[in-house]
């Protein structure tokens, strides 16, 4: 049951010990609208790594797939098995999917107003972007 739960994940022979009652910690994903966005969801999983000194590999990734539900849960069980093998890896799928992308027309908007200021050095101009 395990190994077809966690199968898009490549996880080691022996795994550490998941958190005791991590089930009633966590939160949960499910991609709706009235829930936080991808990456505020991500960003609280990293918050609960640290809170609970989870630093084994195996065990972020198996308790981010914990969290997924609904829509989230079947995009994940439709990787292939053994396909992601790092949690970073694993986030960055999950945030190319579910994180909310910006308008495209507004990203242009956005890019046509940069410019610098009258005055601005370009090290100056630059600072304020990168």
């Amino acid at each position: 049951m395990m190994a077809a739960h966690f199968a898009p994940l490549v996880l080691p022979q022996v795994l550490d010990d998941m958190p005791t009652d991590y089930q009633s910690k966590i939160p949960f994903f499910d991609g709706t609208p009235n829930n936080i966005t991808a990456r505020q969801h991500v960003d609280k999983m990293a918050d609960f790594y640290e809170l609970h000194e989870i630093d084994a590999e195996n065990v972020g990734m198996r308790l981010f797939v914990q969290t997924f539900a609904g829509d989230v849960r079947k995009w994940f069980r439709g990787f292939p098995a053994a396909s992601i093998t790092t949690l970073a890896e694993l986030q960055r799928q999950f945030l190319n999917r579910w994180e909310v992308k910006k308008n495209p027309l507004q990203i242009l908007a956005e890019y046509e107003q940069i410019k610098r200021n009258v005055g601005e050095s370009v090290q100056d101009y630059c600072s304020r972007w990168f």
